[in-house]
């Protein structure tokens, strides 16, 4: 499958989740918490094991509590979607690329997902 972007994440998942509420995806904000949804936890698992086959890949079952908004989620999905990171030029050039991201430039979303990518890499 394609790299998917952040839109289109952000769409399917306001679609299923309105399909499981019964209203329409107008209606679902991306800025809400999944809680706010009121979707029992089998729904939640249920959404997240049709998102695991949508994109083709293993996702982790409590990935809707670690990033708990349609956007923040959307973010974390598809990081291509998000502004490339900002290169510190003060740092040497074989330093490695994550110390070279320049934290500061990042939102709290992107920052959050670099740092529980990295903490997933350390437990691999």
């Amino acid at each position: 499958m394609a790299t998917l972007r952040q839109q289109d994440i952000e769409a399917w998942l306001a679609q299923h989740i309105a399909h499981i509420l019964g209203t329409h995806a107008d209606e679902i904000s991306l800025d809400d918490t999944f809680d706010s949804f009121g979707l029992a936890s089998r729904d939640a698992v249920s959404l997240s094991g049709d998102l695991e086959d949508w994109l083709g890949r293993r996702l982790s079952p409590i990935l809707l509590y670690q990033y708990p908004t349609i956007r923040e989620l959307a973010v974390h999905l598809a990081p291509a979607a998000s502004p490339s990171p900002v290169v510190d030029t003060d740092l040497p050039q074989d330093a490695p690329n994550e110390l070279r991201l320049n934290i500061d430039e990042m939102s709290d979303a992107e920052a959050e997902a670099l740092l529980l990518q990295k903490l997933a890499q350390m437990d691999e």
